[in-house]
């Protein structure tokens, strides 16, 4: 689309997919390179040949499932996420297809004529992956799926200039699953090493008897006991003011770097765990993940069902559960946790300093 630069690009696929009323496959394609649109009654698809999977994985597409030769991906039909995948498209397009918008054209794809390529696979057992906990694509297998890996071709260099008209921000949020970018809220923060608590054991009954204050002839007698006048009893808090103590509790351990108190005042409150469908007897309890800055995988787990929302998005699936249930029966060794992500009470545990926890004695406490 010579002349009409990054911009006018961007607004012309925007405009065609909004008012397309059938299904239709659009492709935008450069000299040698193309991506593809697919306008279905309730979805919009983006599916593009796997030129380079290391960076096809840092944008957030999707890897293909076994038998496919293109990364994808799929959005609900709605205001929100077409805007987003038309700028997700573009910008794809300006790093995997070419840097020159003038070279680009964006058309109606006859599949038969114009039909998605099959890339030479090489398959990678990768021994981490889990089939039932996992967001890879491949996970709803009933066994440990291999990852394709393709050897990529070339890719254009990108043009510093684009950065202002293709500024990408967070996709919205999609259900079942949630998408999540990688950000600044993920990064690692350093570990706490907590100190053992002690474990007190008498070796016998003497040495407890003889623990205790003897009273001898030449002792003052003590003095008459008091009479205790007890306490009324305070009000039943409601679940709000509960989860406001709570949290008020947790936002004072991490200024205090305080994880033992951390631990034991989140132990006995029920979390919500997000999860990327709902669960079934065909494909158990799949939880929703994400990936830090290094690629290492967490957990996100959130304080109430509202705060879930606010992080990905209303109609996540999840499931509420005590974290000291979900803590001794974590789904995966390698996976880290971060608690209630963008807070101020926020606390991200790598894979590593979780499992010290797991066999760590915590005094329990009670929030306020």
């Amino acid at each position: 689309m010579e002349g009409a630069g990054w911009a006018g690009l961007l607004t012309a696929i925007h405009d065609t997919l909004f008012a397309c009323d059938r299904e239709t496959r659009f492709a935008l394609a450069g000299t040698d390179r193309r991506l593809w649109l697919t306008v279905r009654a309730d979805t919009v698809t983006a599916e593009i040949p796997a030129y380079d999977p290391a960076m096809l994985t840092e944008l957030g597409w999707r890897a293909p499932r076994v038998g496919q030769g293109v990364w994808s991906y799929e959005a609900p039909r709605t205001v929100e996420h077409v805007d987003w995948l038309c700028r997700f498209a573009v910008y794809s397009a300006s790093l995997m297809i070419t840097s020159d918008p003038g070279t680009l054209t964006f058309h109606e794809s006859d599949p038969a004529a114009d039909p998605t390529p099959a890339p030479v696979l090489t398959v990678v057992p990768d021994p981490g992956s889990s089939p039932v906990l996992t967001r890879d694509p491949a996970a709803s297998a009933p066994a440990p799926t291999p990852v394709l890996a393709v050897a990529p071709d070339p890719a254009p260099t990108p043009d510093p200039a684009l950065a202002p008209d293709l500024a990408l921000a967070p996709g919205p949020a999609l259900a079942p699953e949630p998408v999540v970018a990688p950000e600044p809220a993920l990064s690692i923060v350093p570990e706490w090493q907590p100190e053992p608590e002690p474990e007190w054991a008498w070796e016998s009954e003497a040495e407890a008897t003889a623990a205790l204050p003897v009273m001898r002839a030449a002792d003052p007698v003590p003095p008459a006991p008091l009479t205790v006048v007890p306490e009324p009893e305070a009000a039943p808090r409601t679940p709000e003011e509960a989860l406001a103590a709570l949290r008020a509790v947790l936002t004072g351990a991490v200024a205090e770097r305080d994880l033992t108190g951390y631990v034991a005042a989140l132990r006995g409150a029920a979390v919500s765990m997000p999860l990327l469908d709902d669960p079934s007897p065909e494909t158990g309890v799949r939880p929703a993940v994400v990936r830090g800055a290094d690629n290492a995988i967490f957990l996100p787990i959130f304080t109430s069902p509202d705060g879930l929302a606010d992080f990905a998005g209303t109609g996540v699936p999840f499931l509420t559960l005590a974290f000291g249930d979900l803590l001794d029966d974590w789904p995966e060794p390698d996976w880290g946790m971060i608690v209630d992500p963008r807070t101020e009470w926020t606390l991200t545990l790598t894979a590593d300093t979780l499992a010290g926890l797991r066999v760590t004695t915590f005094p329990t406490a009670a929030a306020g």
